[in-house]
């Protein structure tokens, strides 16, 4: 069944029913865990009549989209988190920058995951702040090892499909279709016309809708498939990699491409992206073309600007979500990543 988030009670009934809770123990707080946009996730304390508590973290994906209930999703999409979460615990490297798998109710569509304490995300990156060269090194890092330890496994029980195509809609088709009706010009003065130019750029759209054939036919390497800095988190252990229920197999330039499209958009210089770059290879990842990083890179731009997903950039000024589309447009038409540091 589906958790009602703002009843304690029932949560515990539902934690209860599936044996998570020890006999002694209640629910005594319900909590949101995070700014995730797909799925339920709470953070859960629990306490035994007597004694120190714990809490966990319960994540359920349900027939919608937690952030936007008027886009349906895939409601098992957490089954292909709960994959994932198996196929890293076996991949060290990967699975130490994670929260440990502690249970799972794939008939409701619920994982709980250890609980990761006290922690923000990376999107502080967009409001003025930084990311450090340790993270740039552990978050690439964490990439390469995993696109390195499944490379030509190509699990059919992974494809993700639904999901892949709910994505591809929303990365590749929609917002350069002119569907969205999105009140661009509140989000910049200028953006409509901006944003309608680059949707009658034959070449540029083709292009993009070239790489959106690529990333559904799939590929070789398990992908986090939504690497960006809502999926980052900083804790007192260190760096943490979270919500990997975008994954599947597919091309490895796809997820190094999306974090460097970040690093665009939270306005750090070309060389952050090359020290990434760097890190991914010293870490064992593959050498990527240079026009699937540019063309995704700049697909991703051009999305979270124009698209539904939007960021929490604050309203800039001079023109710059006008610029990144100038940017995308150029990165994608001549396969050149640093063009979108231009």
């Amino acid at each position: 069944g589906l958790i009602q988030p703002k009843q304690a009670g029932e949560v515990e009934a539902f934690l209860r029913e599936r044996g998570w809770l020890r006999e002694s123990e209640s629910v005594v707080g319900v909590a949101k865990a995070g700014e995730g946009n797909m799925n339920l996730t709470m953070r859960v304390e629990v306490k035994p009549n007597g004694g120190d508590g714990r809490t966990l973290v319960v994540k359920q994906s349900r027939p919608w989209v937690e952030k936007y209930p008027s886009i349906a999703a895939p409601a098992e999409r957490v089954r292909f988190e709960h994959g994932f979460y198996r196929r890293a615990s076996e991949i060290g490297a990967v699975s130490t920058l994670m929260p440990d798998l502690v249970a799972a109710d794939l008939e409701s569509n619920t994982l709980v995951l250890e609980d990761l304490g006290e922690a923000s995300d990376f999107t502080t990156m967009y409001e003025g702040g930084s990311i450090r060269d340790d993270e740039v090194a552990a978050l690439a890092g964490w990439s390469a090892e995993l696109h390195a330890a499944t490379r030509g496994e190509a699990d059919p029980a992974m494809a993700n499909r639904a999901m892949r195509r709910l994505n591809h809609a929303h990365i590749f088709d929609l917002p350069l279709s002119g569907k969205l009706e999105l009140p661009l010009d509140e989000f910049e003065p200028g953006l409509a016309e901006a944003a309608a130019a680059l949707q009658n750029d034959e070449k540029y759209v083709a292009a993009v809708r070239g790489w959106g054939e690529r990333y559904l036919t799939g590929g070789s390497c398990l992908l986090h498939g939504d690497f960006y800095p809502g999926s980052w988190l900083r804790t007192a252990e260190g760096t943490r990699v979270i919500d990997p229920e975008f994954c599947f197999y597919g091309d490895p330039a796809f997820d190094v491409a999306v974090a460097l499209a970040h690093l665009v958009l939270a306005g750090e210089p070309w060389e952050t992206a090359e020290r990434w770059l760097e890190a991914y290879r010293e870490a064992g990842g593959q050498p990527l073309s240079e026009d699937a990083l540019a063309g995704y890179a700049g697909t991703e731009v051009m999305r979270r600007v124009i698209g539904v997903a939007q960021l929490p950039v604050p309203t800039p000024t001079g023109g710059q979500r006008a610029a990144w589309l100038a940017v995308s447009r150029e990165a994608v038409t001549y396969g050149e990543l640093e063009r979108l540091w231009d």
